[in-house]
């Protein structure tokens, strides 16, 4: 049975990431589902925090954003080391639910733990740079631990093939009118 990646991790999102903002950016041209993810702080008013490009916040509020992707992995427009965690898969033959629910879970912890070190760095004087990290032997314990328990699901999730042409997609879009360049 295939069913929709994309609106399989949306559902799943949905109803788990409730204690952080997130939103989802399907790139069709690098085939890549990216999940955007913030975390946010209150700081004490003296508290100034100064972000990779040089700008300092000017409210008591931090937003700390990162993003982790699912991609096609024949694709190579797409840079893993740009995403705190970028997931392969071929969409000829999908990805396993299991993965994917693993993923979503150990994604959830990830950023839980993170909002903690966060926290940690706020208060912490000496140190200078902040920077999620990807705790990859934690993604294979959970696998293994799905797997043990048989809650692990080898039901394929893929992008769906969209059959329309892009002519048609431009009509209804624009309400049956062609512009022309």
């Amino acid at each position: 049975m295939e069913t929709d990646l994309i609106k399989y991790i949306y559902e799943k999102m949905l109803a788990e990431a409730k204690n952080y903002q997130w939103k989802m950016i399907f790139d069709r041209h690098k085939h890549a589902l990216e999940i955007y993810f913030t975390i946010s702080l209150e700081l004490n008013k003296e508290q100034y925090v100064q972000d990779i490009n040089g700008n300092v916040n000017d409210s008591n509020l931090l937003q700390f954003e990162e993003v982790v992707c699912f991609y096609d992995i024949n694709e190579q427009r797409v840079l893993p080391e740009n995403y705190v965690y970028a997931v392969p898969f071929n969409p000829d033959t999908g990805i396993e639910q299991g993965e994917v629910d693993a993923f979503l879970k150990q994604l959830n912890i990830q950023i839980s733990h993170a909002r903690n070190q966060l926290r940690e760095f706020l208060l912490d004087e000496g140190q200078e740079v902040f920077t999620m990290e990807w705790n990859e032997k934690n993604m294979d314990n959970t696998l293994a631990t799905m797997r043990e328990t048989n809650r692990y699901s080898t039901n394929l999730l893929t992008f769906l093939r969209e059959n329309q042409s892009i002519v048609n997609q431009f009509k209804e879009e624009q309400h049956d009118g062609l512009e022309r360049i």
